[in-house]
């Protein structure tokens, strides 16, 4: 997996052709504007995004085409799989 936290390391990933299947992009979700997903949902074989602390968020981020959130609020979990299908 490959971690995203700035706006340099967003860049550093496109140029990536080619990704093995256990490989990924484990990623802020502040730097998921909906431009960045379009040119990241499919790039990857996984999309993560981390630091996740809102349900809107979340909802927004899973019906976009990100794989997976790493939520550390666990009320927040349970909200989230109640309004997506995971």
């Amino acid at each position: 997996m490959r971690s995203v936290g700035s706006r340099w390391q967003r860049w550093s990933v496109l140029p990536v052709r080619s990704w093995a299947a256990t490989d990924g992009i484990v990623i802020d979700q502040r730097l998921l504007t909906p431009q960045w997903l379009g040119r990241l949902v499919g790039r990857s074989p996984t999309l993560v995004a981390w630091g996740v602390h809102d349900l809107e968020r979340a909802v927004e981020l899973v019906e976009s085409g990100v794989d997976g959130l790493i939520i550390d609020d666990l009320g927040l979990i349970g909200a989230v799989r109640r309004h997506v299908d995971c």
